[in-house]
């Protein structure tokens, strides 16, 4: 892998799902979508629906899930 590839997510497209999301109005049961590293919607449900296919998803069950923190 290149150096700026993530070799745990081989996926430049995909979602992960969690029942306790963490966002600016509380938490929420759903999905955050990235794409090329970056996150592009955080939405309630599981994943999103493209035509007949399903984008990649991960479930994290019950773990948090803090979008847009950043371990310091």
């Amino acid at each position: 892998l290149a150096e700026d590839e993530c070799s745990l997510i081989p996926y430049s497209h995909y979602w992960i799902s969690s029942k306790r999301i963490l966002t600016s109005q509380g938490f929420i049961s759903g999905s955050v979508e990235i794409n090329e590293g970056k996150i592009v919607s955080i939405v309630e449900g599981y994943g999103k629906q493209q035509g007949n296919s399903v984008q990649q998803v991960i479930d994290y069950g019950e773990a948090v899930i803090m979008p847009g923190l950043i371990d310091v």
